[in-house]
């Protein structure tokens, strides 16, 4: 064999790998940011069209639908690993019916809470709750048509259709853009923007799941009286992984943002301003490397269940992780001046402490990653170790101390930094436990047999 076609081999196979995780993850950047983007010029547009007392409302709305999607992040993961799984063990079309019922699934149970909110709501407004009923309304059904379209991500994620993913996301942000902006236009109201967000994000589910072929199919139990493939699948959905997912998700999140509950509870109310304001840009760093999140767990799930290594896709997707985040955090602190300073900049916001936020949000994204692939591999009680950093923080707030602005942002970087290494260390020692359960059990059946 000549040297060159033996120097060729591990070139083209770095080639590979770049095109899977490096080329695909700042594609998939490249073609999510703007959808981000959209977001916020909706809510400019919203400001430029609508009443100071309208807007406030519309503001209000949008956050509350904000905080009602946020479990949408645990429910992909969730069924993105048992969909990626059941690709990887038995074929992309028993992966495509599973996805066609994890949407019946959503469609059907959302449909329920949807009217149960909208009842409420008609009820407490008939009995003189101060809020517009037709808002309330609005809310409930971008919230239903939301978590709909969001299985279209899972769909994709599953199998890998990165390219597709992104233009998924791109998509339902421009219509849902266009939808609001019609919205809010032509009606010049807070109802007019939520109903144009609510019937725009219709599009993007219809293209992909074309809803009105399953008429007569099973919605609310799709996996019921089935066998082999779906009994398969439906061990992967158990409720009570998907409860430990959710609480290990909500222990990080909780993480991520102990500075600020511990800034309202040890900061005066001038402090508590200007450290918010600084850490909003940080904070914001965490929905900029969602997407690699989104890459790399079906990827890492695919390996796992195909019994190949995963061990050079994870480190380099932890190194495209801390590329990308480090590269925010340096564009934001290079420009941290007339973010803080300028008219169109942050009011109150303090660069020094935006500096140690931009820094300690670096060790989350990486803490998050690590997260994903501990779940990934099915180590699904590795996360809850994250109570015990909450405990400590629970324990800095209660030693008697005279908290600034600057000692907190410190602090809390280096908490990050601990709370990275410790769960590092849990994730190793864990990995290593369950590689010497797995030989014990390969050596126990070989002895029987």
């Amino acid at each position: 064999m000549q040297f060159s076609q033996i120097l060729k081999r591990p070139l083209q196979a770095v080639s590979n790998l770049n095109a899977s995780v490096f080329r695909r993850g700042i594609g998939l950047l490249a073609i999510t940011a703007p959808a981000a983007l959209l977001n916020l010029g909706l809510s400019y547009l919203a400001s430029k069209w609508l009443g100071a007392e309208d807007f406030g409302i519309y503001y209000t709305a949008i956050t509350a639908i904000n905080v009602a999607f946020a479990p949408a992040t645990i429910m992909n993961l969730f069924f993105t690993r048992a969909i990626a799984a059941t690709g990887a063990e038995q074929g992309a079309d028993h992966a495509k019916e599973a996805s066609e019922k994890v949407f019946r699934l959503i469609a059907s149970w959302g449909a329920v809470a949807a009217f149960s909110l909208i009842s409420f709501a008609v009820i407490a407004w008939g009995l003189g709750a101060g809020f517009s009923v037709l808002v309330a309304c609005g809310v409930a059904l971008v919230i239903y048509v939301s978590y709909c379209a969001e299985v279209g991500r899972i769909t994709l994620q599953s199998g890998n259709k990165f390219f597709g993913l992104g233009l998924f996301t791109l998509g339902w942000m421009t219509s849902r853009f266009i939808g609001g902006a019609l919205g809010i236009y032509l009606l010049r109201n807070v109802w007019g923007g939520l109903l144009g967000i609510a019937l725009a994000t219709i599009l993007p589910i219809f293209v992909l799941f074309r809803p009105w072929k399953m008429i007569g199919r099973r919605f609310f139990r799709p996996w019921a009286h089935q066998e082999g493939g779906d009994q398969n699948l439906l061990a992967l959905v158990r409720f009570s992984s998907f409860l430990k997912l959710s609480a290990g998700f909500m222990l990080f999140m909780i993480v991520a943002h102990a500075d600020i509950l511990i800034a309202y509870r040890v900061l005066t109310p001038e402090q508590l301003s200007t450290y918010s304001a600084s850490a909003v840009l940080p904070k914001g760093m965490l929905v900029l490397t969602l997407p690699l999140i989104q890459l790399l767990f079906p990827l890492i799930v695919g390996e796992r269940a195909s019994a190949r290594p995963a061990r050079m896709l994870i480190v380099r997707g932890a190194f495209l992780t801390l590329v990308v985040s480090a590269a925010g955090a340096l564009m934001i602190d290079l420009l941290s001046g007339p973010l803080c300073t300028s008219s169109y900049g942050i009011a109150s916001c303090d660069a020094g402490l935006m500096r140690f936020g931009l820094l300690a949000i670096v060790a989350m994204c990486l803490l998050r990653l690590a997260i994903s692939v501990d779940y990934a591999s099915h180590l699904d009680y590795v996360p809850l170790t994250l109570s015990l950093s909450l405990v400590s923080a629970a324990f800095a707030l209660g030693v008697d101390a005279q908290w600034t602005t600057q000692t907190l942002s410190q602090g809390y970087f280096y908490f990050s930094l601990a709370t990275l290494s410790g769960y590092a260390v849990f994730s190793v020692a864990a990995r290593v436990w369950w590689r010497r359960e797995l030989r014990k059990r390969a050596a126990a059946l070989s002895a029987s047999v």
